[in-house]
Formats: C-alpha cells, sequence, structure tokens
C-alpha cells in the first residue's frame, strides 16, 4: 500500500496520458514493467475506483489468476467423481492444504 501510495500520481497520470505525446519513443512507466499489459490494465481499474468516488464499493473485473494443485489430476478426479483423489488435490475441504506428491512418496515407499 505504501508503494502504490508514493506512486499514485504517477500512476493516475499514466492512466489519463499512457503515451507520452510530446516524447511518443520514451516509454511511460507502465510500458517498463515485468508485464506491461497486465500493469496498464491494473491502472486503468485502479484509476476507475478512484475516480468512482467510492472505491471501497468499486466492482473490478480484473483477473485474478489462481493455479491450481496438479490440474490435470483436479481434472481426472473431478470427471471421474473420485473423492479420495479429490481430497489429495485439494479439490474437497480440508483443514490444511493436500498434496499429492507427498501422498504418491508414500504409496512408493510402502511399496518398496
Amino acid at each position: 500500500v505504501a508503494w502504490l501510495d508514493e506512486r499514485l500520481d504517477l500512476v493516475l497520470d499514466n492512466a489519463e496520458s499512457p503515451i507520452d505525446k510530446d516524447n511518443p519513443t520514451d516509454p511511460k512507466w507502465w510500458a517498463t514493467a515485468d508485464c506491461p499489459w497486465q500493469a496498464m490494465a491494473t491502472i486503468y481499474d485502479l484509476a476507475a475506483a478512484i475516480k468512482s468516488g467510492n472505491p471501497e464499493e468499486y466492482v473490478s473485473h480484473l483477473t485474478v489468476h489462481q493455479d491450481g494443485s496438479c490440474n490435470g489430476l483436479q481434472h481426472y478426479a473431478a470427471l471421474g467423481r473420485d473423492r479420495s483423489g479429490g481430497e489429495k488435490v485439494n479439490l474437497v475441504d480440508s483443514d490444511k492444504p493436500q498434496d499429492v506428491y507427498s501422498s504418491v512418496a508414500r504409496l512408493v515407499q510402502k511399496a518398496v
């Protein structure tokens, strides 16, 4: 939050004018980000939230990427309605995240 507070004017400036019309070959701040188009989308969304007059109630439509636990195995467990497999790949509620690799390692250790 402090990082953004220190740069909010810069962020809003980039939302209003993403390309420096006086010097179009000199990239603005957003263009130097690791993921420039994602940065620009976030800048636009943040500016819209602030301009809404009530940023706390603003509904963002930015995509939030989440990584699954062994996505392929999640699909197999779901398609097969395999509860045991689903538990090991976090498709079933649990007090703590599960790790399918540890479960497989335990089975291999027992077999060897």
